[in-house]
């Protein structure tokens, strides 16, 4: 007799005992017979081959081919799916005025230049439907006297989605306008620099601004001026500014 358990070609696996076709387990005795024996051991190969062929490679198996995953696993893993998913449907853009989104909020300080004094606020704020960041100015020149000269102006600064640039427009209550591309530092604590691109009114007068945040609650601005096409900028006003509610 020969015990099917010893059999590598049967072990643990269902086969037919012999030519009645009766079902029988790996643990049976069973018929010597060498065409029965052979048929049992093709049938198995069959079975086992399939079990084991290159597609099954590297998976657990069982008596009947490939072992299932758990259902367990396979809920976790669609859970895990799910929250990836909705991560990338959720993510938000990059914002792009995060470099100047410290200056909103109202700002107090004093001005220096042109032979005197100035009281100055600076109000910054995002407007229609946040596209646009709005300043607005008003300086109070220091007289013995009290308030002097009141100077006015508004800018708003935009952002070219076209290509990834901020650009400012000031008004000024002398009548001009000036048009400055902001190129912004390369480091958080370097100067941003409104660099003059254009202006109206102003007689060939050219502007730039220089802003450098000292801390998240002070800043200093300074304005330059060059009074002819081809003159060097030089500094003529210096605002000190701190943050206030």
């Amino acid at each position: 007799m020969t015990n099917a358990s010893n059999d590598p070609g049967r072990s643990g696996g269902e086969y037919v005992d012999g030519p009645s076709g009766v079902a029988g387990t790996g643990g049976s005795e069973v018929d010597t017979d060498s065409s029965t024996r052979h048929r049992r051991w093709t049938v198995g190969e069959r079975r086992w081959g399939k079990a084991i062929g290159p597609s099954n490679c590297g998976q657990a198996r069982t008596p009947h081919g490939p072992a299932r995953p758990k259902r367990w696993l396979r809920s976790a893993l669609g859970v895990v799916a799910s929250v990836l998913l909705a991560n990338i449907v959720d993510a938000e853009p990059p914002d792009a005025w995060s470099p100047l989104r410290l200056l909103e909020g109202h700002w107090v300080g004093v001005g220096a230049g042109f032979g005197s004094e100035s009281d100055v606020t600076h109000d910054w704020a995002f407007v229609i439907d946040g596209n646009f960041l709005e300043l607005r100015t008003r300086s109070t020149v220091r007289t013995d006297t009290g308030g002097g000269e009141v100077h006015e102006d508004v800018a708003y600064v935009s952002h070219d989605r076209d290509h990834d640039a901020f650009v400012c427009r000031q008004f000024l209550s002398e009548g001009y306008v000036n048009t400055y591309d902001i190129r912004l530092p390369p480091d958080p604590g370097g100067e941003i620099l409104f660099a003059h691109r254009d202006s109206e009114g102003s007689g060939g007068v050219r502007a730039q601004i220089r802003l450098r945040f000292v801390s998240r609650d002070e800043y200093v601005m300074a304005l330059d001026l060059a009074f002819t096409p081809d003159a060097e900028f030089k500094a003529c006003q210096e605002m000190r500014m701190h943050r206030r509610p």
